[in-house]
């Protein structure tokens, strides 16, 4: 017989927390730190989320965060290059516009700092960076937009997290946080 076993994690979604408008920016920065604590350990281990967004981060009553979903994951094969490049995976609004296009490789640990920021601008300006009625608008404006400065939705921010997170939101993937 096989069995799954699976952890019952107390706590919210991202996406339930946000229903009550943007977080404080200790919380939201907090939230990030976390966030990127995961990353770091993953992209160690040549595996990238490629998933990211509120409604697969949970926010336990302590404060901590967990991150679920990786199945749609990709591990680098570090003999065989990056992997199958062509097919889009990822929550609309969060990933990046080489993502959405089918154009990022597999593993680029820059399409999780996109979804990182992605989050990030959400949480603080409770709303999403490229705001759309439809999926299909939402798809055109990712790939065809640069995304707005934070610093506009949210003139209340300190400079170093306006420029944290516009770079890890920059169009160019090139422009971006490398890891």
């Amino acid at each position: 017989s096989a069995f799954l076993v699976m952890d019952l994690v107390p706590g919210e979604t991202l996406r339930e927390r946000l229903t009550q408008g943007p977080l404080p920016l200790t919380v939201a920065l907090s939230i990030a730190d976390q966030l990127l604590d995961v990353l770091v350990s993953a992209h160690a281990h040549g595996i990238a989320h490629r998933g990211l967004a509120p409604q697969h981060l949970i926010l336990e009553p302590s404060g901590r965060l967990r991150v679920l979903d990786f199945g749609g994951a990709r591990l680098r094969d570090v003999t065989a290059g990056s992997g199958r490049v062509g097919s889009f995976s990822g929550p609309i609004g969060y990933a990046p516009p080489e993502q959405v296009r089918g154009y990022a490789a597999p593993d680029d640990p820059r399409c999780d700092l996109h979804a990182v920021g992605a989050i990030l601008y959400h949480l603080l300006c409770g709303r999403r960076v490229h705001e759309a009625v439809t999926s299909s608008e939402q798809i055109a404006r990712t790939i065809s937009a640069p995304p707005p400065s934070i610093g506009d939705a949210a003139p209340h921010l300190p400079p170093a997290v306006v420029a944290v997170v516009d770079t890890a939101l920059r169009y160019l993937p090139e422009e971006r946080w490398p890891d």
